[in-house]
This record gives C-alpha cells, structure tokens and sequence, in this order.
C-alpha cells in the first residue's frame, strides 16, 4: 500500500481504497488475521469478482463459481433460440456469436474445462443447430470451411486451443518489458520462439501447468506452419 501510495503521488492515478480487497491464500487461506489496519483495506475470505472473473482461495472451486453458471445461462439461451425456425446456418452463428462468446473471457484466464464437460458443451451446441434431431453431417465435415464442404461449425476443443495460443502469439509479437517479465516468469514460453519445434517437444512434458501444457500441444502445428 505504500509503494501504491508513491505511485499516486508520482502517477496522479489511485486505487479506491473501498472497492479493494485482500485475501490469504496458500496455508493461511481462510484465515481471520488482519494485517496493517491502518490502511482500511477489507480483508475478505469469500469469493470475489477481478474483472468479470469470480475466484477463490480454493482453487478446486473456481470451476463451479465461473464456468457452472454460464452454462446454465447456456442452456437456457439455446432453448429460447431453438423455437425460431432457422436454417443450420442461422443456428452455427447463434452458438458463435451469443452461446460461446459468452466463454471466451474464462477460457483465457483459468483452467479448461474438464474434457466431460467439453464434449457435453459440444454436443449441446450439435442438437442445437440439427433442431434436436440426429446429425444430417458429420461433425469433422461441418466443422470445416465452406470451400471445403463444412459450414464452419465451431469445434470447441478447437476454439479453447486457439485462444491459449493467442498469449505465446502476443508475447512473440511484444516489443515492451512485458516479454522479458514472461521469460522470468517462464522461460518455457520465451524459449518457444528461440528454440523451435524440437525444444517444445522436449521441454513440454517436464511443465507442470495446465495452461503451459495446453499451449504447448498447439504451439509446435502452428510454429510448423510459420516455418
């Protein structure tokens, strides 16, 4: 609070003081203990919100706070679409542009979905646009370009893979300090770029993070198709 306090000064930019909250996390989760009284910061043990992203001490519910709730709301939203008569079409841009935007936030800031989960996701989405009825088109082929057949059908799995790579593509691209916080933070992903496909392949089976291991499934076809 005192550095964020040099900061104001320096900066002319503050923090609301009453919108801020402090938790434990690690051993001291759920702890009661408060620390530096004087600055008036609320010391919190529940969830909260970080934009738009509910988190909690306890990560193994961090799945039930974000991603139950949306797709409930999910649901709900293709049962209010699906009594419109729409062409197949009509209902692949219901599920991309109202059912699945509403994900994209979560899928780039925690951990996936379980694998369960995805495919129900995906099987929702398939009954959806065939009106309840049985698939008139195999999902490899609908997924695919028009040019080839499909008509761009969302593959989920697909879509979660593709928003990961989006960070390693911003950090390739970055020319501030941002790239050199992540090599500190990381080497893994920085080395990506500098070393190729082989060290990915090496190296990605010795990171522990589900993020990194995720990323690095996708980063070695796409790091082929730039070479």
């Amino acid at each position: 609070m005192n550095v964020l306090k040099f900061y104001t000064e320096v900066s002319g930019l503050c923090i609301n003081v009453d919108n801020t909250r402090a938790v434990w996390i690690g051993s001291m989760r759920n702890s009661g203990l408060v620390m530096c009284p004087e600055f008036n910061v609320k010391w919190d043990n529940g969830p909260f919100k970080l934009l738009g992203v509910t988190l909690s001490v306890n990560l193994e519910t961090v799945f039930d706070l974000n991603y139950v709730p949306k797709i409930d709301a999910i649901k709900m939203l293709l049962a209010i679409w699906s009594k419109r008569l729409l062409s197949p079409l009509g209902r692949i841009t219901v599920v991309k542009t109202l059912a699945l935007s509403t994900l994209t936030s979560l899928f780039l800031t925690i951990p996936n979905p379980s694998t369960n989960v995805i495919k129900d996701l995906q099987k929702k989405f398939f009954k959806f646009i065939w009106n309840d009825g049985p698939d008139k088109k195999s999902r490899v082929t609908i997924t695919q370009y028009v040019c080839n057949g499909g008509l761009r059908a969302v593959d989920v799995r697909r879509f979660i893979q593709a928003i990961k790579v989006t960070w390693f593509r911003r950090l390739m691209q970055s020319n501030s300090k941002y790239i050199y916080l992540i090599s500190e933070i990381c080497p893994f992903f920085h080395n990506c770029g500098k070393y190729g496909v082989e060290y990915i392949a090496r190296e990605k089976k010795n990171v522990k993070n589900v993020f990194g291991q995720m990323s690095g499934m996708v980063i070695v076809p796409m790091l082929i198709v730039f070479v």
